[in-house]
This record gives C-alpha cells, structure tokens and sequence, in this order.
C-alpha cells in the first residue's frame, strides 16, 4: 500500500471513532496495526467517496470537522445515473460482458430492453446495474435477454411503457414472464404447473413455445 493510491468508499459512514485514526494517518503519515505496538509509517495518496452530504454531517456533529477539511482538497460531484442516460448502455455492455465470462455465458440484450433500461432511474446508481445485469445473466434461460426477464419491480412500470402493444402481445409477454418466474421459484415443471394452476403437458408446451430451455428434472 506504501506509495500507493487508497480509495475509501462511503466515507460518510464512518465511525466518529474510527475518523480521528483516519485523521491521524492523514496529518501524520502513520497508523498502527491491529495487534502492534509499533507505529507504521505510510505515503499513499488518499481518495474517498460518498453518497452524503459531508458538510451537512458536520454541521450535526456526526463527521468531524477537521477531517473533513483535511479530505475536502480537490473534490468534485458525480452526478446519478439517471442523469447520464447515455452511459447506460456502454455500462450494461460491459457487465454484461464480465458476468457472461465468469458464468460461462453468452447473454445478450434486445435493443427494446436497452431502450427501457436507458430510461430507468436506476435508484441504486451503478451498483444496482451491475446487479441487474449479474441477475439477468444467471436466471435467465435463453441467450436473449428482453424485456418479460426483466425483473418485477421494474415490470409494473414496464406495462405503461408498452401500451402500443396489442392484447395478445400483453398477454403473451405476461405467460413468458410468470411461466419463468415459476420455474425459477419452483425448479420442476410439475411443481411450476401447480402453481400456475394449469396441467404440467400444457406448461411444457408454453416453454416450447417460448422457447425457454427445459432443464433436466428429477421429478
């Protein structure tokens, strides 16, 4: 670490406690580890990030003053995601891309599903996309990831976006998504038809249909 960069995420949460051993190091250049009777020096180049308002914590006492000013150097706001809709879909390529190689996948995304999650107001800025996307890459069955896998907090507001779909489009979409919620929830077929209440030869040909892969089953 001597030498280096530490980037200290959500500084804003830090203990009152563990604030002074961070100012110590900061004004000193030393810290002591855990155990240790002996103080370390260090040389590294600090950066931190929050979500909060450090000066508004301040002022209620739960960020200490002088650290504060002894981080607030150079600083500068990264506005929400919601707000950079244009760094969406380079952003869902790209986990898209890593969650594919670490589960040995090959997912991708229609362009319909691009569109909608473009204007998503991704509350959870990127930590949420990049769980979407790891989500979608594992549960999903087919290679193509549209609009029926996404999940169901985001498909209420979905339904208001496609009004220009026809009935039979609406229902369609409806069947892909509860049939695919059910076998993930239930893992068999006949468990799935159970809960959907409708024969399990029917709900097999509504996969086919649907093209969602039939996993093999014990059951």
């Amino acid at each position: 670490m001597n030498g280096g960069t530490l980037f200290l995420d959500e500084i804003g949460d830090l203990p009152l406690e563990l604030q002074v051993k961070l100012l110590k190091v900061v004004e000193e250049n030393k810290f002591m580890r855990v155990g240790s009777t002996e103080m370390k020096e260090v040389d590294v180049r600090l950066i931190t990030a929050t979500h909060r308002d450090l000066a508004s914590l301040v002022q209620e006492g739960s960020f200490r003053e002088d650290l504060y000013y002894r981080l607030n150097i150079v600083s500068f706001e990264v506005p929400p995601l919601r707000q950079r809709k244009e760094e969406t879909i380079p952003l869902l390529e790209m986990y898209l891309k890593k969650f594919n190689e670490k589960y040995n996948e090959k997912k991708k995304m229609t362009p319909e599903c691009y569109e909608w999650l473009t204007n998503y107001s991704w509350p959870g800025n990127i930590r949420e996309l990049a769980s979407l996307a790891e989500r979608l890459v594992v549960t999903t069955y087919d290679d193509t990831i549209d609009l029926p896998n996404l999940p169901s907090f985001i498909q209420p507001v979905l339904s208001r976006k496609t009004t220009k779909h026809s009935l039979k489009e609406a229902v369609s979409e409806l069947e892909h998504s509860l049939i695919l919620n059910a076998m993930k929830k239930y893992g068999t077929t006949r468990a799935a038809a159970i809960s959907l209440d409708i024969s399990q030869s029917a709900l097999v040909q509504k996969m086919k249909k649907f093209h969602i892969r039939l996993e093999n089953e014990s059951n």
